[in-house]
């Protein structure tokens, strides 16, 4: 790399370094008690209760509480913070992320389906769900097809809507699968909407017939990527279709992330001291298997001035490079 583009670099890796450091307050303000001065300083929103209470899916969960018993009924407390809406790229500065932190001041209850390994939430209906699958719900129109049943927030939502016909959900694990048939007997919610057992990756291959895909197959950015990556190339082959992808953005956030963490690597002489393997890698995490990919790829080659390490750092750019990862882990 020339000294023009590892100064640009080294500033990218600072705004970058900037938002780690924030990212850690705010994660540790997710975890103690909180004073208002505490929200205050992270930017933290008073929002509305009502607005999501009055959601039309939230009503009908509680309104068949009794009857969705396999559900757990938790809250947020009075001024407990929580993300509740997708990451941002801060403008111009694309190695800078913004995080929407927000609050209520009374308590706010949730349907969440829990992992019985842990007790820990797996499903939830929440504000961060509501909102992040807001903007494609509006985009919905025609045959829908959904990959990831989840608790059917996405598909009762869309039958909402008058220009949506018909909603197919493809689902491949069994338990989620009963789970959702229950929810559709039980709030009575199903006549658009049907369920069948299959595969994302190969329903994906050819989606004729269908005007919009909604994806919702993973629990965060990190182990989105491989189905993303596969889901991004099906995509191509489907032009008559319109794909869209739940927190898509934060997919690209991290993967850019993950291409500053690789590039830093080159610039210090530390790339070729790597594993050639992923498996010799000593923690085997998700962005070591990304580094890696793109390690692979020699993506650093498409960096040569400042202008093309500052467009391959560019959301358009992001995305089509996700399209060329295979990492090693995941699908």
């Amino acid at each position: 790399m020339n000294e023009e583009v590892l100064r640009a670099l080294s500033g990218l890796i600072r705004q970058q370094e900037t938002c780690v450091m924030e990212a850690d307050k705010v994660n540790s303000l997710l975890l103690e008690p909180r004073t208002r001065a505490q929200l205050a300083s992270i930017n933290a929103k008073e929002l509305s209760a009502d607005t999501y209470k009055n959601n039309r899916i939230y009503q009908l969960f509680l309104e068949n509480r009794d009857r969705l018993g396999f559900l757990e009924w938790t809250s947020y407390r009075p001024f407990e913070p929580f993300v509740f809406k997708e990451a941002e790229s801060d403008g111009a500065n694309l190695a800078r992320t913004k995080m929407s932190i927000g609050y209520f001041r009374e308590e706010f209850p949730f349907p969440a389906l829990l992992d019985k390994r842990d007790s820990t939430i797996w499903m939830s209906i929440i504000p961060h769900e509501i909102n992040t699958m807001d903007r494609h719900l509006r985009e919905m129109s025609g045959n829908v097809l959904v990959f990831g049943g989840g608790l059917l927030y996405f598909p009762l939502m869309a039958e909402q809507n008058p220009l949506v016909s018909s909603i197919t959900v493809v689902e491949l694990d069994k338990e989620i699968l009963m789970i959702d048939k229950e929810i559709l007997r039980e709030t009575g919610a199903k006549h658009k909407i049907s369920l069948t057992e299959g595969n994302a990756l190969e329903s994906s291959r050819n989606t004729a017939g269908y005007d919009h895909v909604f994806a919702d197959l993973w629990h965060m950015a990190e182990d989105g990527i491989p189905l993303y990556s596969a889901l991004l190339q099906n995509e191509a082959a489907n032009q008559g279709t319109a794909f869209h992808y739940w927190i898509e953005e934060e997919m690209i956030i991290y993967l850019r992330e993950c291409l500053l963490v690789y590039l830093q690597e080159v610039a210090e002489g530390l790339a070729d001291k790597a594993p050639a393997a992923y498996e010799d890698y000593p923690g085997q995490t998700n962005s070591e298997a990304i580094v890696h990919a793109l390690r692979r790829m020699r993506i650093e080659e498409r960096a040569t001035t400042k202008e093309r390490l500052l467009s391959l750092i560019s959301r358009d750019s992001v995305r089509e490079l996700a399209k060329e990862i295979r990492p090693s882990w995941g699908i």
